[in-house]
């Protein structure tokens, strides 16, 4: 499905074809590193782990269809506001999971984000037209939204089953507009509808639908198009409600101030690297890109990409009017893909008829190499904000499988921690839900070397029928640690288990010790006894650090006794 016409591309005049097939296959291969790289560095955060809002939009959505609701109280929960959302989309998928399964897998709706994500981009990518032109929009798109700054989209199912959704629907409900026809705009209007409640953002699919059929003059899909629209946000907005002192906050002009640099913080967070004082600077490089490329091309060319651009800058303002007061000029990982591909699709537009030159094969080289080092950038600089994420998350799984409650440590899983533990209680007592450890069991490393250079402290070790907790902290001199770069080795006679831990960020150990690379060398280890063989154990500690893996096995020893269910689950 599609509609773009094409500009020629000058790879496709080039004599030598074996060339020209040759070039496209590499670009497709670079096009590919930035997703491949991305799901990488993600690999190890994609957890079955209920974490923050996911406690009320997704564990106790389904505890409440598990006490069988009827047919009206189940449409009622459907449509219900949560966090000025109505997320109809996301709670069908976890009913269906539900349904299928006889429990939920946040694993398995992280993947439905991410694959949603890549769904999209595929579906702009492989629209007909010209193969070199597609694969630089393939290549500007992988560079731009698969990198770390949507972390949070990433690796938390409870952003990218909605925050990825959401964009998919848009991106289709533009690619079915496109085309004229009765049969694509109502493919348009369904996914419009379904954009809608996705997030309260997606309302922002039905002015920039508008402006797609009102250029092309299409009155009669452009009257169906603004009913449809309307009678869907009727229905969106009907129970919200505005105190007087908010109304007036809105409307003040402070407030309006507050909204407006929040919105071009938003568009400009990608090519900022989160740097808040240039992000508003980009927004209006953004702002300004899109209005001079549309003022001389015209939206008649790339019909479908202005009307993705209007969709996300729209989206960008509903974000800034509900958020901007209590984001505090932080662009929240999760909202980045909004900036993400808006920009993609910018540099794109103004890139791609730019290539015929004197040396197209020069100019091309530059672009890609350019667009290769950002996503490096982005990568980098947004590394320490991941490890971050995942090891407040880790620390309150820990912490919970240690104590059987939230709420017990630094960290925690829900702010209200007596909320959580119930849901999760619930949850388990009914065969629903159960949280997964983040310590795994490892493969003992065959280049591992024994060795006297570490320096370690065994804090805590405690093991009884219910869970097993080692907690210290280790080094070597001069050795970076990054996150998880400790593991525990568990060894009886012959045999030895090496499970990972995580990392506890800690301020005491590096000035004591006298080791400024030492931040990370705290570790906690917790599992359910069930996880390790009963026995005798003696400890050791792994470490994973200069492109070396050395261990050493401490004097400390470990009992585990035999598992026993957890009674208070």
């Amino acid at each position: 499905m599609a509609a773009d016409t094409d500009s020629p591309n000058p790879a496709a005049s080039h004599p030598n074809s074996g060339w020209r097939r040759l070039g496209i296959g590499v670009l497709f291969l670079l096009a590919a590193v930035p997703v491949w790289r991305v799901l990488d560095l993600t690999a190890d955060a994609r957890r079955n782990v209920v974490y923050w809002d996911e406690f009320d939009t997704t564990l106790a959505f389904v505890l409440k269809l598990d006490s069988g609701p009827s047919a009206a109280e189940f449409v009622r929960e459907l449509f219900s506001i949560n966090s000025e959302h109505r997320m109809v989309v996301s709670r069908l998928i976890f009913a269906a999971n539900y349904w299928l399964t006889g429990g939920i897998d946040f694993v398995t709706f992280n993947w439905i984000g991410n694959l949603a994500i890549l769904a999209a981009c595929l579906a702009l990518v492989l629209q007909p037209g010209a193969a070199g032109r597609r694969l630089l929009l393939g290549l500007t798109l992988s560079v731009f939204v698969f990198q770390l700054g949507n972390y949070e989209n990433l690796v938390w199912s409870g952003a990218s089953i909605d925050h990825f959704v959401v964009i998919l629907f848009a991106v289709l409900t533009c690619l079915a507009l496109s085309v004229p026809g009765t049969a694509t705009t109502s493919m348009g209007i369904a996914t419009g509808l379904a954009a809608t409640f996705t997030l309260a953002h997606g309302l922002a699919i039905w002015p920039a639908g508008a402006f797609l059929l009102a250029q092309r003059r299409r009155r009669r899909a452009l009257i169906a198009w603004l009913i449809t629209g309307m009678a869907a946000a009727g229905l969106f907005l009907t129970g919200f409600r505005l105190t007087a002192g908010e109304a007036v906050q809105v409307m003040s002009i402070e407030q309006a101030a507050r909204i407006a640099l929040y919105w071009l913080a938003l568009l400009g967070s990608t090519p900022a690297l989160g740097n808040r004082t240039l992000a508003p600077v980009a927004g209006v490089m953004l702002v300004i890109l899109s209005a001079f490329l549309l003022r001389r091309r015209g939206a008649g060319r790339n019909p479908v990409f202005f009307t993705l651009l209007l969709f996300l800058g729209f989206a960008a303002s509903l974000i800034a009017i509900g958020r901007a007061e209590h984001a505090k000029g932080i662009v929240f990982s999760r909202y980045q893909i909004i900036s993400a591909l808006a920009w993609a699709i910018i540099l794109w537009l103004a890139t791609e008829g730019r290539i015929r030159t004197r040396r197209p094969r020069l100019a091309l080289t530059a672009v890609v190499t350019l667009l290769l080092g950002f996503n490096f950038a982005l990568n980098r600089g947004y590394r320490d904000k991941l490890d971050s994420w995942i090891t407040c998350r880790d620390l309150a799984v820990n912490m919970y499988i240690e104590h059987g409650e939230d709420g017990r440590g630094d960290f925690t899983l829900h702010p209200n921690p007596t909320h959580s533990t119930s849901l999760l209680k619930t949850a388990r007592r009914r065969g629903l839900y159960a949280i997964e450890a983040v310590c795994n069991r490892e493969e003992p490393s065959p280049r591992a070397v024994e060795s006297g250079r570490i320096t370690y402290h065994i804090e805590t070790v405690d093991a009884n029928p219910v869970r097993t907790v080692i907690k210290g902290w280790g080094g070597i001199d001069g050795v970076s640690l990054g996150r998880g770069a400790i593991s525990v080795i568990l060894r009886r006679e012959n045999i030895s288990y090496v499970y990972s831990s995580v990392t506890v960020p800690r301020n005491d150990v590096p000035a004591i010790m006298r080791q400024p690379n030492w931040g990370n060398a705290g570790f906690s280890l917790a599992l359910p006894a069930a996880d390790i063989p009963s026995g005798e154990y003696r400890i050791g500690l792994l470490v994973h650090a200069g492109g070396r893996d050395e261990y050493v096995m401490t004097a400390r020893k470990i009992t585990i006794p035999d598992a026993v269910p957890r009674a208070a689950d």
